[in-house]
């Protein structure tokens, strides 16, 4: 079997989901779950509601957006990693086919978290709130538990010695 890469394979069949009007990438919030208040999101509750999508229907949106030729689905929230059925979620939609990213506030990151994400996840983006815990703090709303990375390659040095060794590299 001839192994492509991602941007192989989407440049092989993004063309063909233009001319025929198919979706090819989904956006999927899957809880209102989240440990942060961040001052700029437009989150109404920051808390799981009871009438939130079950697995299973989760998993049946899923595959009807299979059946419609989605290509990517990109998981997000509030925080996704709430959810205790997040990576078999994760599981069935790439035994689906799909290309699987994800965006998450990285508070819950584990070390079983990158293990757990390896097979099926191809993106990770995590949001940065800020270089310093102050800033963090007072776009989060939170007491500092991870900073990541930043754009501002001056910073990048102080963030890194912020970061548990499993977080970056």
């Amino acid at each position: 079997m001839k192994q492509l890469s991602r941007d192989d394979f989407e440049d092989l069949l993004l063309p063909h989901s233009h001319t025929t009007r198919t979706p090819e990438t989904v956006v999927f919030e899957l809880t209102y779950g989240c440990n942060l208040r961040c001052v700029h999101c437009s989150n109404p509750t920051h808390k799981a509601l009871p009438n939130e999508l079950t697995t299973a229907e989760i998993l049946n949106l899923l595959d009807q957006s299979v059946d419609l030729g989605v290509l990517t689905v990109t998981f997000t929230g509030g925080e996704l990693l709430t959810r205790p059925d997040v990576f078999d979620i994760f599981t069935h939609a790439a035994l689906q086919g799909l290309l699987l990213e994800m965006i998450s506030n990285a508070t819950r990151v584990t070390p079983r978290v990158p293990a757990a994400c390896a097979p099926s996840v191809q993106n990770i983006c995590f949001s940065i709130y800020g270089a310093t815990e102050s800033t963090y703090e007072q776009v989060t709303n939170n007491h500092i538990r991870l900073v990541i990375s930043s754009t501002d390659w001056r910073l990048l040095p102080s963030m890194v010695s912020l970061c548990p060794p499993y977080a970056c590299q």
